[in-house]
């Protein structure tokens, strides 16, 4: 490996290594802040509608029980 083929490789580590955890790092706070069902269903319930368990959603016309 010649000077200049090291070169390329620091390179890359030095703007590719922060890119890739950027995107790793954005990945994990994403799945962190994901809505979990409760949350929606509090959501649900807070703008007057009524949460559907069986198929996770907001009703606004029937009203239906918690499991």
């Amino acid at each position: 490996m010649d000077h200049f083929e090291r070169e390329a490789h620091l390179q890359w580590i030095i703007f590719g290594a922060p890119l890739v955890i950027g995107f790793l790092l954005t990945i994990v706070v994403l799945m962190c802040f994901a809505p979990t069902e409760a949350a929606r269903a509090d959501r649900c319930l807070d703008r007057g509608g009524s949460y559907d368990y069986e198929q996770s959603r907001c009703d606004f016309e029937t009203r239906h029980l918690a499991p």
